[in-house]
């Protein structure tokens, strides 16, 4: 298992976004760049979908997230950037088309993450998108949060005592002749994560920096193993942090820096 990943969607939600072909007028490319998941971005259309994003400066990207989609096992996407919007398509900087499920899915999940991680950071300002899902059962394509980054990947993962499940805010009444009758809520995928041995410049550079930019109220992206291929749908969402945990120290490190404890409660953003 590759360590996990997290990423601020900061540098594309300071952008702007727009694109082309067939859009609901209630479902537009602004929803792209929302925190919500379910406010999603739907072309009615399944020819011509695609999406650009003007970072105002060029960045390094190394994390390219597409959430809460309804592409099909055949979902493709091609991703193009460049230092100009005219050369996205007429010159682009960087060019490659990926299968947007990285995973066949065949469990009944009515929307889909994706992720594509760059071992080489990418530094563009213009991004384009096209989706081609022509197949598409739905008729239609949903496209939930667009997200671009540069991650933080702890250079020593999550240790044991880690944990994943989920919160169901489902509520069960009792009657008096003890039946239990339901009344079924939502689910959101909930972790508890830790960091046990952290570098200095990771607990202070970036988890802190985490904290500070993020706090309890604006997303990240989580990855269990960005480049894993059978479970990825499972272990990939965006969350919000539900529980900022003070950073404390563990044992001096080979560096003489020593090592830093965090904890993580995260929880799905749906």
């Amino acid at each position: 298992m590759g360590n996990c990943l997290l990423a601020s969607p900061a540098l594309s939600d300071s952008g702007s976004v727009a694109g082309g072909g067939t859009v609901a007028a209630a479902m537009g490319f602004g929803n792209l760049l929302t925190m919500q998941p379910s406010q999603r971005c739907r072309w009615t259309s399944l020819t011509g979908m695609f999406a650009t994003l003007d970072l105002g400066a060029a960045a390094e990207i190394d994390t390219l997230y597409f959430g809460s989609h309804n592409g099909s096992n055949a979902a493709t996407v091609q991703v193009r950037a460049a230092a100009s919007e005219a050369n996205l398509t007429a010159a682009p900087g960087f060019d490659t088309t990926y299968d947007l499920n990285v995973v066949d899915i065949v469990e009944d999940w009515p929307h889909l993450n994706s992720l594509r991680y760059l071992a080489t950071a990418e530094s563009w300002r213009w991004w384009r998108f096209d989706f081609v899902d022509a197949a598409n059962p739905a008729g239609h394509f949903d496209l939930g949060r667009l997200a671009l980054a540069k991650a933080f990947r702890p250079s020593v993962n999550f240790d044991f005592g880690s944990t994943a499940g989920w919160v169901d805010n489902s509520t069960v009444a009792e009657t008096l002749g003890a039946n239990l009758i339901p009344t079924e809520g939502g689910r959101r995928r909930v972790w508890e994560l830790l960091f046990n041995t952290l570098p200095e410049s990771e607990a202070w550079g970036d988890l802190f920096e985490f904290d500070r930019l993020r706090g309890l109220s604006r997303d990240l992206v989580f990855a269990m193993d960005p480049e894993e291929t059978s479970r990825l749908h499972q272990r990939l969402f965006t969350c919000l942090v539900r529980s900022l945990s003070p950073i404390s120290p563990n044992y001096p490190g080979a560096d003489g820096q020593g090592n830093w404890v965090k904890r993580y409660r995260i929880e799905e953003l749906v």
